[in-house]
């Protein structure tokens, strides 16, 4: 039969990158957790403490604007494998149709 192209299989890459994204997502949820954890317990009594505040605020959007841009980056990028891997899987399929073809 010949030598065959040694790859893994499409549920295997497909496998491999959903682990990736659920990774992702866990260590979204963890950063989220903490900082929603950065809180301010009291109400700011001096402008010291509203300045204080202020930044928390600050910070806590950096935090949320950033978790949303990665998290739409990547699932993105599991969009782009999972396209690429199909277009792969379904290259192969018609490749080796066509080869069954030439064969007869």
């Amino acid at each position: 039969m010949g030598d065959q192209l040694d790859i893994d299989s499409h549920h295997e890459v497909l496998a491999a990158a959903n682990k990736v994204l659920h990774g992702h997502d866990d260590r979204h949820r963890q950063i989220a957790e903490a900082v929603r954890n950065l809180v301010v317990s009291s109400a700011p009594g001096s402008e010291l403490d509203r300045r204080l505040k202020d930044k928390l605020d600050w910070v806590l959007h950096a935090f949320a604007e950033a978790l949303t841009v990665s998290g739409a980056g990547a699932q993105s990028t599991f969009e782009q494998v999972l396209t690429a891997l199909n277009a792969y899987f379904d290259a192969d399929i018609a490749g080796g149709a066509s080869v069954r073809r030439t064969e007869v």
